[in-house]
């Protein structure tokens, strides 16, 4: 199951990586902790349209990505 929320969530980590950032640089960009974005990327945690926003004003792509089931998010 914890493999699943994984690979469910590689497109965000892709994506941060192609960008040569590290979770901590994304987290600081986007006001949470590094922890929290971790858990994210992870799939442990869901995040809300807000915190959704951010991550994807910082790297770039389309916030409803994390909510479109068809696009490799959520």
């Amino acid at each position: 199951m914890k493999q699943e929320k994984e690979d469910e969530m590689e497109w965000l980590r892709n994506i941060r990586k192609e960008k040569g950032l590290s979770q901590a640089q994304v987290a600081t960009m986007c006001g949470i902790s590094r922890q929290y974005y971790n858990f994210i990327e992870n799939g442990m945690r869901g995040c809300n349209v807000k915190t959704a926003r951010k991550i994807a004003l910082a790297l770039g792509f389309p916030w409803q990505r994390f909510f479109d089931e068809n696009a490799g998010g959520r």
